[in-house]
């Protein structure tokens, strides 16, 4: 049955129940799927008092069209949040929390990069969780500054802060840390001494990451947050100054004002998602039909034995992402379990742990949808499904609801080459037989004369492993949820939204302690 085919790029329904094919056009021409109530935003200010004006600039600049020369058939020019949302930014933060600046630099002395991190995590959550209960934070969305030296130094395997200027209290070098975890680990007295309060156990449960530590302790909480880099506000509001020092060099020009203007869209669309919705959703979906993509993320092993081969740590965290033809994403976590195997270095649930992570989806769907459950439901995952895990995932479906279960693998060893000079057309698609397919999502776009890309465009790899739906619904249903991808506003992405945000969702999940976790929207973990 070998044959290939062409998929017409989907179509996304904007306000008014207007379609287009591109975002950017939909959002121009017609505003978004939902028109907020309110006339601004509500937006509250996290970070050095010292950003406060930089990301105030930044604010204004985005309310604001960019005007530069763009070759009309590859991008859209970003005409100014309020012209695309139908709302405006704020001229002034409604809160202001402020993170002391010679703290947070304190901090980031401390050699040990579990504390260097979770200290300067702390000094943030301690400004929103107080503003939280002192302030109206109603639907206020959270800018949250980071400075370069908190990026820089607040990494994997970053290295303190070395300014000989500030002085901080005795700390650990990581060898010291391990000596003092193993006594720990015998029952020989506390990890620290009393002379070094600046230190928490606590502490060195959690991930040495900011961004994701900072997203997984926000989620108990469920506080809405936008990081901005300082380097990312940097580009935008010294524009005039850059071109400047290109000194008419065009093609540097042409580069940089291409990333200025999708830094705007991306973030307008971000922060619209964030505070008000949904801009736009996919059009000609079936009624009724639910996706599922499936999470798996290892913990790490115990500290000590991450390098003994005898030793490998089994156990992961699970968890599902949800997504509706209303676009509306919702993220579940699971049970942690032994559920990595180092034989076939793969993740699969039990039976009852299946049933679990799927039956906690279906309820939100039916409080959703009146106490309907859904016709179609479709599991997305990146290996195949065990007998016992689909056992598991049927006991939770009802009978009226038709099961499916997808693997999509996103690394194929395979090309797919056109009789010309381009690269293959985004939306072509190789269909083997009624159950596989080869499908390209990031290839040559004809409306924007271009390819996003720099390499020959990979394939998706798609199986349908239980169920009986047509390989070709499946195609086409994949491309339509390669448009869902609220955090950058692109033609298409080059993944479906249910497996695109699958290893940053696991990351922020186990960036700490895996405590119980509500189901949440999706832009929590944006």
């Amino acid at each position: 049955m070998n044959r290939a085919i062409y998929l017409e790029e989907p179509d996304i329904i904007f306000g008014r129940g207007q379609t287009a094919k591109h975002p950017r056009v939909g959002l121009s021409l017609h505003g978004p799927l939902v028109t907020p109530s309110l006339r601004a935003l509500r937006l509250g200010y996290v970070g050095p008092r010292e950003g406060l004006e930089k990301a105030q600039q930044l604010i204004s600049e985005l309310m604001n069209p960019l005007r530069f020369p763009v070759d009309p058939r590859a991008r859209v020019i970003f005409p100014g949040f309020e012209a695309l949302f139908n709302c405006a930014l704020p001229e002034r933060f409604e809160i202001f929390k402020f993170v002391d600046f010679g703290a947070l630099k304190q901090v980031l002395r401390i050699r040990e990069p579990h504390q260097r991190i979770y200290s300067a995590v702390d000094l943030y959550l301690a400004q929103l969780e107080a503003a939280r209960r002192e302030d109206d934070t109603t639907s206020l969305l959270w800018i949250c500054y980071v400075p370069d030296v908190v990026y820089t130094h607040c990494q994997p395997k970053s290295a303190p802060l070395n300014d000989s200027e500030i002085s901080v209290a005795p700390s650990l070098s990581p060898k010291q840390l391990l000596k003092r975890l193993a006594q720990v680990t015998a029952g020989q007295g506390g990890l620290f001494d009393d002379s070094e309060p600046d230190f928490s156990l606590d502490a060195v449960e959690y991930k040495t990451d900011f961004h994701h530590q900072l997203k997984h302790r926000l989620l108990v909480s469920q506080i809405p947050v936008q990081l901005i880099r300082e380097q990312t506000i940097a580009i935008i509001t010294d524009l005039a100054q850059t071109v400047d020092r290109f000194q008419g060099d065009c093609k540097k020009i042409s580069a940089l004002y291409t990333h200025v203007n999708d830094i705007a869209w991306n973030l307008s669309t971000a922060l619209f998602y964030k505070a008000c919705g949904s801009p736009w959703k996919v059009a000609n979906l079936r009624p009724g039909v639910c996706y599922i993509g499936l999470v798996f993320k290892r913990t790490e092993p115990p500290r000590g034995r991450r390098f003994r081969p005898n030793n490998v740590a089994t156990t992961a965290c699970c968890a599902a992402q949800m997504f509706l033809d209303s676009g509306d994403g919702t993220v579940f976590k699971g049970n942690v379990g032994p559920w990595y195997s180092p034989d076939t270095k793969e993740c699969h649930l039990n039976a009852d742990a299946a049933e679990s992570l799927i039956s906690l989806a279906l309820q939100s769907y039916r409080d959703r949808f009146d106490g309907e459950y859904p016709r179609e439901l479709f599991i997305h995952g990146k290996t195949a499904f065990t007998d016992e895990e689909w056992q598991g995932f049927q006991r939770a479906v009802p009978p009226q609801t038709q099961l499916t279960g997808i693997r999509i693998k996103t690394r194929s060893s395979i090309r797919i080459y056109p009789r010309s000079d381009l690269v293959a057309l985004r939306g072509v698609a190789h269909i083997t037989d009624e159950r596989h397919g080869l499908l390209i999502a990031n290839g040559w776009i004809p409306r924007m004369q271009t390819y996003p890309g720099r390499e020959v465009p990979t394939p998706l790899e798609v199986d349908v492993l239980r169920g009986d739906t047509p390989i070709l619904t499946v195609l086409e249903d994949i491309l339509k949820l390669t448009k869902l991808n609220y955090n950058s506003n692109v033609y298409g992405d080059g993944i479906p939204v249910t497996l695109r945000f699958a290893d940053a969702i696991g990351s922020i999940l186990t960036a700490g302690p895996l405590s119980e976790t509500p189901p949440l929207p999706f832009k929590f973990y944006m």
